[in-house]
């Protein structure tokens, strides 16, 4: 799974909306980044054919399932990469974010619900700097995990050492019928 949320230097869009995805200036700087959180993904599991793709903004994960990338290249693997398509859901609307104030009804949230599932029983997660991704990792019990961007918003090439840093831990006491996250439950 690679997560990717939608975080440009100081532009403020991600939690409201709006971004415009058409604006060639935007889309080429957020292609570079799904491109990276693919790679550090294909890095962990270079033998998957399938990479399972969810951001927080619908056109990203639309391009990015409806788009060929070649990974792999990067690394020293001769100089051969794999092209794949992830897959995703392609949703009508953007996600909605938990924090705020919404007047919305609960079932809106089960696109976020579905996304950490899916990220919690993936076997490796690549995700970037927000908590959300984390959390989805830590569902899976950090077993397999690579973050592809620093708090700046920069991209942060695989593999690195800081995914080892700060995990978080979701402990079995803390789990709904004891089961262990990762574990056959």
């Amino acid at each position: 799974t690679a997560r990717l949320r939608i975080i440009v230097g100081h532009l403020k869009f991600d939690k409201d909306g709006g971004l415009d995805f058409e604006n060639k200036n935007i889309k080429s700087y957020m292609v570079g980044i799904m491109r990276n959180a693919l790679e550090c993904g294909h890095m962990l599991a270079p033998n998957l054919k399938k990479i399972f793709f969810v951001s927080d903004h619908n056109e990203a994960t639309r391009y990015a399932i409806t788009n060929d990338f070649t990974l792999g290249k990067r690394r020293q693997d001769k100089g051969k990469g794999i092209t794949l398509r992830p897959v995703g859901v392609d949703r009508e609307k953007e996600p909605l974010h938990m924090e705020g104030n919404h007047s919305v009804n609960a079932l809106d949230f089960f696109p976020v619900f579905e996304d950490l599932l899916i990220m919690g029983g993936s076997r490796c997660v690549s995700h970037g700097i927000g908590s959300f991704g984390s959390f989805g990792a830590a569902l899976g019990g950090n077993k397999c995990r690579a973050i592809h961007r620093k708090y700046t918003g920069q991209t942060l090439q695989c593999p690195n050492e800081i995914s080892l840093q700060h995990p978080v831990v979701i402990n079995a006491t803390e789990m709904i019928f004891g089961e262990t996250p990762g574990g056959e439950g």
